[in-house]
């Protein structure tokens, strides 16, 4: 009868389970997802800027999976093939052995437990990072709880209640990127100028246009309690920001839950650069509360030894450790974060490139692009990123310089996370590429 069979225990084997637990792992891998896309001709991977294009190398479990046939997983790019072959690089004949050997290696090591999985795996080349960051792997789940309440994964589509949130760390280029969206991109910004002139004293929530001519909503998210404020005036739901711009992304995140998330995007920079910014920055910005006039008597080596020089300010921001002693630990849980939720740009390489990420990712350039605003727009960046260029006097000292190891020694865990975000910013091309990429810059 029905009601026996309700009564009927189902018998789960263990190879149910692991299939079970590789198909959710499948589904929430952004680069399988993104090879699926790929065979369904809806976008492409990243172009090569060289002709040197190395294969995808899929394990026989992920070829079938996504049903690629080896000769396709193995394809080279045939307009340089001959050139190849006199390169450096492996052949497929000697990449497929070398792969096969170290899978039946890693088979002979591997203990056999659910956590085991068999990941995508692509070679290293001199300009091709391979896709590491974005393989699954069954690892612990780092991220605080209320950032994964608060932040869209980036593979997320974006939606009408989510909010751009630009993580401003300073000495960055921070400043340059608020300006250009404010002024450029003509987006209205939550930061710390719209409670400037009195309005932090309302009780309700506004945009005001200010003296430069930006459109600005009169809150402060500089500050703890001007975050606090715009929380409990409820920033994120009003809807009213088109960007939040912010340094302190715990307290901030406490802006946004799950039905108003933040899509976070940030600039990134060599550590020791922008501590070697910082120490010159300090001796002449006088507005600053942290302006220390006596560094002006002190050479750089000086600010290095002393107790005045930050140390790994990124990886302590992303992990909320202001204080007290760094592990590894740490850096793992800031990587996690980064890669799950926020689009990185490179100040170190060319900024205009950053921003044309933001803006594809954010659909920004195909709102301009659609008024018919686009060259303004173009014209208007560079012109900010050529002032912002222009103001950069102080000298960087070379990589044997005593001043330059100790910045080195300081900001360990922040170089780690400058090279991890250098791989990111090449790996997340694939989260745009499909999108109209028709921005040129002089």
């Amino acid at each position: 009868s029905e009601n026996n069979n309700n009564l009927v225990e189902e018998k789960v084997t263990m190879s149910d389970i692991v299939e079970e637990e590789k198909e959710e792992q499948s589904l929430s891998n952004p680069v399988l997802n993104a090879l699926r896309a790929v065979q369904n001709n809806e976008f492409i991977l990243p172009e090569r800027e060289e002709k040197e294009f190395n294969p995808i190398i899929l394990s026989d479990e992920e070829r079938e999976e996504l049903q690629i046939p080896l000769e396709l997983a193995m394809k080279w790019d045939t307009t340089n093939k001959e050139e190849n072959k006199d390169s450096n690089d492996y052949d497929s004949e000697e990449i497929i052995h070398d792969q096969e050997e170290k899978i039946e290696n890693e088979k002979e090591h591997e203990e056999h437990d659910l956590s085991g999985t068999q990941q995508l795996r692509i070679p290293h080349s001199k300009k091709l990072p391979d896709f590491t960051a974005y393989e699954r792997a069954e690892t612990p789940k780092l991220i605080p709880p209320h950032f994964e309440d608060s932040f869209a994964d980036i593979w997320e589509p974006i939606l009408p209640t989510d909010t751009p949130l630009f993580w401003h760390i300073p000495k960055n280029g921070g400043t340059t990127v608020g300006d250009i969206l404010t002024h450029c991109v003509q987006l209205v910004t939550a930061s710390n100028i719209g409670a400037t002139e009195g309005h932090d004293s309302e009780n309700e929530l506004k945009v005001r246009t200010y003296r430069d001519q930006g459109k600005y909503v009169n809150v402060n998210t500089a500050t703890i309690p001007g975050i606090k404020r715009a929380k409990e005036m409820g920033l994120a739901a009003a809807g009213l920001a088109d960007v939040v711009e912010l340094h302190r992304l715990h307290e901030g995140s406490e802006l946004f839950d799950h039905r108003h998330r933040a899509r976070v995007f940030a600039m990134f920079r060599n550590p020791v650069h922008r501590a070697v910014s910082m120490f010159y920055y300090l001796q002449r910005a006088e507005w600053e509360p942290t302006y220390d006039p006596t560094l002006k008597m002190m050479t750089l080596l000086d600010y290095a030894n002393s107790r005045k020089v930050e140390e790994n300010w990124v990886t302590r921001f992303l992990v909320h450790k202001y204080t007290g002693r760094l592990l590894n630990d740490h850096v793992e849980e800031a990587k996690q974060v980064m890669r799950d939720k926020m689009i990185v740009g490179l100040l170190d390489e060319n900024i205009l490139d950053s921003l044309k990420r933001f803006e594809l990712y954010f659909d920004w350039w195909e709102f301009n692009k659609n008024k018919g605003d686009a060259g303004r727009m173009v014209q208007c960046q560079e012109n900010h990123a050529r002032i912002a260029q222009n103001k950069v006097q102080h000298p960087i000292p070379d990589k044997n310089d005593p001043a330059y190891q100790r910045l080195l020694q300081l900001n360990w865990a922040d170089m780690k996370l400058y090279h991890y975000a250098e791989e990111l910013f090449h790996e997340q091309a694939v989260f745009v590429k499909h999108k109209d990429a028709s921005i040129e810059y002089e």
